[in-house]
């Protein structure tokens, strides 16, 4: 199954490559939810702590589970 949905995403990637339009001439759509939400500096850090925590408890699960 995994390498089946590799598979179809990588022949769907190239087929979208293809098929994306000219940059300069179709900019980006503006990103409305960015925009307006203010820049918070210390939210990236807090995101790898999360994740870090979150694997150390995968882990300590994985290690002790009967």
């Amino acid at each position: 199954y995994v390498f089946l949905v590799t598979w179809v995403t990588a022949v769907v990637m190239v087929i979208v490559h293809d098929k994306v339009p000219d940059m300069k001439k179709y900019p980006p759509l503006p990103d409305l939810f960015l925009d307006n939400v203010p820049h918070i500096p210390w939210a990236f850090d807090m995101c790898e702590i999360t994740g870090s925590l979150l694997m150390a408890i995968w882990l300590i699960v994985l290690l002790f589970h009967k």
